[in-house]
Formats: structure tokens, C-alpha cells, sequence
């Protein structure tokens, strides 16, 4: 690769080594520009319990559920709390739990990122340059 750059990372995630790569060819590839926000509004967001995060700029509302997000952490919090040390099949249960932990892992990942994706798309839309966040 004539002109690129290549970077690698390995991460020992539980039990195995997860490993991404980043080319980077420089010349032949045009990145889009990012999209200015036009206007100047503030919003503000507030994570919770029951909602996942609650965005306004004071004329509209946006409220993102985390009804998926709770049911992903009680799944979680059940299959750490049903581990006993009692028997040979002892083994193959935690090993079964820990790859189960390592899906719940990258499904909770998935929707936080799926949740801020959201935000940020009603901040675009609602021309919002400053987002406070949390209690003030």
C-alpha cells in the first residue's frame, strides 16, 4: 500500500483477544465534510432510570427510552448472581456465562451508542450548538 499508513490494537477482552485494524490512504480518499450546524440554540439532557436520556431546547422535548438498556442490565445482573461453586458442571457454567456476559458486553455498547446516535440527530435538527448535560 503505496502512501497509506496501517495501525493495529489487540484487546484482551474475558477470555480471547479482539483485534481491529485502521488504514488510513492518503490522497486517493475525499472525506465528506462534516455538517455545520446552523443557529446557535442550547439544549439540555438528562440521563435517568426509566428514560435513557430526556433532550430539550426548551420549546420541544425529546425523550430516548432505556426500557431495552434496563432489561439488558437485569439479564446481566441475573446470570452474575446465579453463580455457586458446587459441582464438576461448574466449569462449563461459568465458561457459558462469561460468553454470555461478553454478548451483554457488546449489546449494551451497541444501544448506548445507538442512544447517543439519537441525541446527536435531534441536536442536527433542532440546530443545536451546546448540549448541558445532567444536573446543572
Amino acid at each position: 500500500m503505496a502512501g497509506g499508513t496501517r495501525q493495529g490494537q489487540k484487546d484482551w477482552r474475558s477470555s480471547r483477544f479482539s483485534s481491529s485494524s485502521i488504514v488510513t490512504v492518503i490522497g486517493s480518499v475525499v472525506k465528506p465534510a462534516l455538517k455545520k450546524v446552523q443557529g446557535d440554540a442550547v439544549a439540555a439532557a438528562d440521563p435517568g432510570e426509566v428514560h435513557a436520556l430526556t433532550l430539550t431546547d426548551g420549546r420541544e422535548a425529546q425523550v430516548i427510552s432505556g426500557r431495552y438498556l434496563r432489561s439488558l442490565h437485569r439479564l446481566r445482573n441475573k446470570a452474575i448472581s446465579r453463580t455457586k461453586k458446587s459441582s464438576n458442571r461448574w466449569k462449563k457454567f461459568l465458561a457459558a456465562k462469561y460468553r454470555f456476559l461478553n454478548w451483554i458486553h457488546v449489546q449494551i455498547s451497541h444501544t448506548g451508542h445507538t442512544i447517543t446516535k439519537m441525541a446527536v440527530h435531534w441536536c442536527l435538527e433542532h440546530g443545536v450548538k451546546k448540549v448541558h448535560y445532567g444536573d446543572p
